[in-house]
């Protein structure tokens, strides 16, 4: 009976210490500093084809406020389209990108289906460079927001969406 007992005691204590550090990993997050220069910024997001009539574009972001879009089938605007957009925007995103773990996500998330769209975002922020292929949204809620925020900042559903 005693060693039930105590078998139960460290079965509850695992389980109490597991609740603690799985609600704790948020507290652990340390943000790294943004980047002094952002001229060592650059962020792009490529939206590939499907079966139907998905959104084809790719839109590149430079640390300087430079956006360069360019759309290729079932877009809004065909072609390439540059602008400027505020460094403050800029600073948010790679905030994001960092408060969000993007450089320990995988490279690679797929869904086991086919002829879905796969959204392609890359970034580089000084030597730190990482590219994740997301297939049929399969990627992770963080993922999600980081490919919605830089549609988002550079603005590209005005291009896309009618």
């Amino acid at each position: 009976m005693k060693t039930r007992a105590k078998i139960l005691t460290i079965i509850i204590v695992l389980g109490i210490f597991g609740i603690v550090v799985s609600f704790s990993l948020d507290l652990l997050y340390v943000p790294l500093p943004l980047p002094e220069n952002l001229t060592d910024v650059e962020i792009s997001l490529e939206r590939t084809g499907c079966f139907g009539t998905c959104p084809i574009y790719t839109v590149s972001i430079s640390g300087n406020g430079t956006v360069t879009y360019q759309g290729e089938r079932f877009v809004k605007t065909l072609g390439v389209q540059t602008y400027e957009i505020p460094t403050s925007d800029i600073e948010q995103l790679v905030g994001m990108i960092y408060q969000k773990n993007y450089f320990s996500l995988k490279e690679r998330y797929e869904v086991g289906a086919t002829d879905l769209p796969t959204v392609i975002t890359s970034v580089r922020v000084g030597d730190e460079i990482k590219s994740i292929e997301n297939y049929g949204g399969a990627g992770p809620s963080q993922l999600h927001e980081i490919e919605q925020k830089i549609d988002e900042v550079s603005d590209s559903e005005s291009f896309w969406i009618e």
